[in-house]
């Protein structure tokens, strides 16, 4: 409050918290910056040259302050009047909503989500076909609760159970089937949305 105090005295119209914050973190890096150099100086008089870089310094330092406090300025002056005003103007570029709009309806229309299933099956050869639609119709008639797909990824035909969205349901599943079929093991995959 006592910085944006003085900057007021001196001229700067500033009203904003952040840009108060924003100034004191400037000058507070300013003092420092002034306090280590005046330490060095009075370390270490090596000459002419030395006190020239300094006040280079000092100079640079209250240019990139003035720079500084003119940009927060603008920035204020971009903000709402009041507190009481809610309403925000984003400008942006109209790509930007063409994007967003097409990722929306991207999501939309997947209808999968990461997860875990359980694969019961994994065969290959002229009776694969057969014998995963066989083991997933009995596995269905066993447990109607959960759901099983066949998937063919050359030349494996595999059998997945389930629609797990982490690996200690996949698990805790998985042990209530490991009787039935001991070659169960839990297997990442894209799942269904689960039912809410």
């Amino acid at each position: 409050m006592r910085i944006q105090k003085f900057l007021n005295s001196n001229g700067l119209n500033v009203n904003a918290k952040f840009s108060a914050t924003r100034y004191s973190g400037i000058v507070y890096k300013g003092l420092l910056l002034i306090l280590s150099n005046l330490w060095y100086f009075s370390t270490n008089l090596s000459g002419l040259m030395d006190l020239k870089k300094f006040i280079g310094m000092l100079f640079f330092m209250f240019f990139f302050v003035g720079l500084q406090a003119q940009q927060a300025v603008h920035v204020h002056e971009l903000l709402p009047a009041s507190e009481n005003d809610k309403d925000v103007l984003v400008v942006q570029d109209s790509r930007l909503s063409d994007i967003l709009t097409s990722q929306r309806d991207f999501n939309a229309r997947r209808k999968t989500i990461p997860g875990w299933r359980i694969q019961i099956y994994f065969a290959t050869g002229r009776g694969a076909k057969e014998g995963a639609e066989n083991l997933r119709d009995e596995f269905l008639s066993k447990h109607p609760d959960q759901k099983a797909y066949i998937t063919y990824f050359a030349p494996y035909f595999k059998v997945y159970v389930g629609n797990f969205r982490n690996k200690h349901e996949a698990a805790h599943y998985r042990l209530q089937i490991i009787d039935e079929y001991p070659d169960a093991w839990l297997v990442k995959d894209r799942i269904e949305w689960p039912d809410l």
